[in-house]
């Protein structure tokens, strides 16, 4: 075959045709192997590059919970059904289930101004745009506001588009500066499936001065209820270190299309007895836990609390 190959091409064109071959088998094998691997080495620029955090201080009794902003029911009356759901407020129309869900998590009711149950919402430039008096009420209502990678780079890694992923982060805090009136102080790296943790977002990050938050606990909801591995995952790494987690929270696309597909579809109640069950399982007995935002749980400057 290569004496045939060698007739017809000739000896020169043959070494170019091999050196080809080598050279797009090498990018293939950089393809392959390389861009992972770097992708899963990413959280450890996320430390070079930027002020990260998977877990703030321990023994604080202080929680955040993680959620995304697609993750929340948007519709009219349905985020106010939420944000009451989840704050216990007084409602004729949530359900004795719901209350009683609740009751013993939020022995401690309201700390002056501040809400009993702060959400740290991750939210996307697209999200920013599109929903913004959702996101106004929101931080109206106390909870903080996280900037996340756009959707379009979950579950694509590409080494290249960096530049581009990065220019996305600063119109994301651009947009939302504009609409807060203040900068965000924390941006979500997201898992390493997707561009989230690429070392130009990191580093992006870190130039506009916001913190970089991962995860201790991951929740993902494939069902109604949590399952019980779940809840005892998440009571021992929060009594583990009596506070400091950061609990991410995040519903799979084959519940939230189950819901949707129920008799009410009422999303606001799904999410909200998810929090509840989270509220109420750590905060059993005497032992009771506070969700707050990011910014009280993991501080630059806190002295160790032995």
């Amino acid at each position: 075959l290569r004496k045939n190959v060698v007739g017809v091409l000739g000896p020169a064109s043959m070494e170019d045709t091999m050196a080809a071959l080598v050279f797009i088998g090498a990018l293939s094998a950089i393809h392959a192997l390389g861009i992972p691997l770097l992708n899963s080495l990413c959280p450890l620029g996320g430390y070079l590059y930027s002020r990260s955090y998977i877990h703030g201080r321990p023994n604080t009794k202080k929680l955040a919970l993680c959620l995304n902003f697609s993750d929340i029911p948007k519709g009219e009356g349905c985020l106010a059904k939420f944000l009451n759901k989840i704050t216990c407020a007084d409602d004729a129309s949530a359900d004795e289930a719901d209350q009683s869900a609740s009751a013993d998590a939020v022995a401690a009711k309201k700390d002056d101004d501040n809400p009993t149950v702060v959400l740290n919402i991750h939210v996307t430039t697209e999200e920013i745009e599109e929903y913004p008096s959702q996101l106004k009420e929101l931080v109206k209502r106390g909870h903080q506001l996280v900037l996340s990678p756009a959707s379009t780079y979950r579950g694509v890694q590409n080494i290249f588009l960096g530049n581009e992923a990065a220019a996305d982060l600063k119109a994301g805090y651009d947009s939302y500066s504009k609409l807060i009136g203040q900068p965000p102080k924390w941006y979500f790296a997201a898992s390493s499936d997707g561009m989230g943790r690429h070392p130009s977002l990191l580093h992006e990050a870190n130039d506009l001065g916001m913190k970089v938050s991962y995860w201790s606990t991951v929740v993902c909801v494939d069902g109604l209820n949590l399952r019980l591995d779940q809840l005892d995952s998440l009571k021992g790494d929060v009594r583990e270190t009596n506070g400091g987690s950061i609990i991410f929270v995040t519903l799979s696309e084959k519940i939230k299309t189950k819901v949707k597909r129920s008799e009410d579809g009422d999303e606001s109640r799904l999410i909200s007895s998810i929090i509840c069950q989270i509220l109420d399982s750590l905060s059993s007995g005497e032992q009771i836990f506070f969700l707050v935002e990011l910014s009280n749980v993991a501080k630059d400057d806190a002295t160790m609390i032995l």
